[in-house]
Parts: structure tokens; sequence; C-alpha cells
């Protein structure tokens, strides 16, 4: 009967540790490119983020898709023999969220190379996010006044923290889940975060508090998905000194970076 009841239990943790991979840490880019004088769509453009691997080729209907995309900010180069090509800056994307990028196009006789930046502009409302979800990015967490995850997360609408413990739409602490990277950081025995992340360390947090997606397990009162920060080809980094002033409820801090 223990044997059986040891495997059991392994079985769960099993399952628990398979269903906690599906989580998205990365999001989606998805439009359509069209002519600028005739407003066709265009089929066989070339659409690409700069600086990596990841792209996709108009369809004929000239809509495009490219999954995988790492959270974060992106150049997205829009290109087709005949004409000029366009560079989209500060594309947002967002984990488990799909970011959309419509472009049009203009014939040009002379292929000179030099592509048109444009801005892309961010959507009031995104079509994708189905929950109640609240973004929060690094350079939104670096302005705020905390010094852990949970207190950012405690700043959000319908999140409050006790006693170290936080509740979300006044359910118990137990029942949220935090993810980092897809992984889950839950204490199977207190049911509270597991574990710590540096500040400096996150790309983005999703603080999740209604309508979550079945791709998250055992999630009753709301989800945290922490994305960190990813290598590149630049050197940068960052220094933080914290000095305790009187009373010590009180703390400054100090950013530096290259």
């Amino acid at each position: 009967m223990i044997r059986w009841r040891n495997i059991l239990i392994l079985l769960v943790m099993f399952l628990a540790m398979v269903s906690s991979a599906f989580a998205a840490t990365t999001g989606k880019i998805s439009g359509t490119i069209t002519d600028g004088k005739t407003g066709d769509p265009l089929p066989g453009v070339n659409v690409v983020i700069e600086g990596t691997v990841l792209g996709a080729m108009t369809d004929l209907d000239g809509n495009y898709f490219i999954i995988n995309v790492p959270v974060g900010t992106h150049r997205l180069r829009v290109s087709m023999m005949g004409f000029q090509a366009v560079v989209v800056s500060d594309v947002v994307v967002n984990a488990d969220l799909t970011t959309l990028i419509d472009q049009e196009l203009n014939i040009t006789v002379i292929e000179s190379g030099v592509a048109v930046v444009v801005v892309a502009k961010r959507a009031m409302i995104n079509k994708s996010m189905t929950a109640s979800m609240t973004i929060m990015d690094a350079e939104m967490m670096e302005t705020m006044p905390t010094e852990d995850v949970q207190s950012m997360v405690a700043l959000s609408a319908g999140v409050v923290e006790d006693g170290g413990a936080v509740h979300m739409r006044g359910g118990r602490g137990s029942e949220v889940v935090y993810m980092v990277d897809g992984q889950a950081m839950v204490d199977p025995l207190t049911g509270q975060m597991s574990g710590s992340v540096p500040d400096l360390a996150i790309k983005e947090t999703a603080v999740t508090t209604g309508g979550m997606g079945a791709e998250y397990g055992n999630a009753q009162s709301g989800i945290v998905n922490i994305v960190t920060r990813e290598g590149s080809d630049e050197y940068n980094g960052k220094v933080t000194y914290r000095m305790n002033l009187f009373p010590k409820s009180f703390r400054n801090y100090r950013y530096f970076s290259w």
C-alpha cells in the first residue's frame, strides 16, 4: 500500500511539472501587408524580426504571423522586390498575447536599399487579451517603490498583500500560481511562492486576476507569469545600491546602467 501511494504521489508531481511546461513565455506578431496605392493584399512579402532568425512570408491574402517571439521591443523589417522596404520600430511583444502590425508598401522603380523607418502604434485595446490582465515591463518595474516581485504584484488592481501573502480578488494566498519562464514556483506545502527572482533579472510580469486559460493548472485565484531577461549580442549591465534613511521605513534607490 505504501509503495503504491508513493508511486501515485510521484505521478501527480510529474503531471504537474508537465502541465506547467505549457505556460506561455513568448508572444506572437501577425498582420496584413497591402499595396499602398491600390490597397490590394501582397503575397510573398518577407517579414523578418531584425537581429533574430524569426520571420514569415505573407500568403495569398497578404496575411502573416510569427510565433515564439521573445518578450520585449523589436524591429520588424518588411520587404519585397519592386517595393520600398519598411522597418517598423518599437514593436512591443507580450507573453501569451498577439501584436497586430499591418503595413503598406509603396512601389519603387530604383531599389536603393534604404528602408523607410516607421514607429509602431500600440493599440489602446489588445483584442487578443481575453483575461483581466496587468502587464508590467522592466522599465515600469524600475520606477516602482518596491523591493520584491510580490510587492510589485500587490500594486495591481484587485490584489492585496497581507503578511507576505498575495491575495487576488478575495482569494487565499495559496490559490495564486507563480510561473517563472514557464515553470511553476509554488511550495506544495504552503502554496506560496518558493524562492525569489531578482528585480533586475525580470523582463516582464503579467498578473492575471480573472479569465485564466486552461494552460495554467491549479490556478483558482490568479496567475503571476514572470519572464526573465535573455542574453544579447551587446554588453550591458546595471548596478544598484540601497541606502537606509531615518526612519528605516524609507529607502532611497539609485540606478546606474551602461
